[in-house]
């Protein structure tokens, strides 16, 4: 591997480390968050259940994009879209327990996104 490739792979696995971090730590906070603005387990069920919908649906969406598309895009639109997520979560405060499915399925959108553009670059490296 040339010395420009292993600085690259080098800063995607530090930017997926990190992303990745912020997202498990966000994804607990969130769903206390939930709990704390109204007791109810079904409600945060169907939260998770809309999140899981939005991991398959990016993960195909990005294969998409990235295979006819710039890789990188995929990796920007992913980080602006779970900017905008938690931008939403603060914008909406108490409100948020009653946008449920659209704050769902933009939460977990950026994963497909990020994964895509992660599982096709390390391929690249080991071909």
């Amino acid at each position: 591997m040339r010395g420009s490739e292993r600085g690259q792979a080098a800063l995607l696995l530090a930017v997926g480390g990190l992303y990745l971090l912020a997202t498990v730590l966000a994804g607990t906070f969130l769903n206390v968050y939930l709990w704390k603005s109204r007791q109810n387990f079904a409600m945060i069920g169907w939260f998770t259940v809309a999140q899981q919908i939005a991991v398959g649906l990016s993960f195909w969406l990005g294969g998409k994009w990235v295979k006819e598309h710039n890789k990188m895009n995929a990796l920007r639109l992913g980080i602006a879209v779970s900017g905008f997520f938690y931008l939403l979560v603060l914008w909406l405060q108490g409100e948020t327990v009653h946008f449920i499915w659209p704050l769902g399925g933009s939460s977990d959108y950026p994963s497909g996104c990020i994964g895509w553009r992660s599982i096709l670059y390390s391929s690249r490296l080991r071909t």
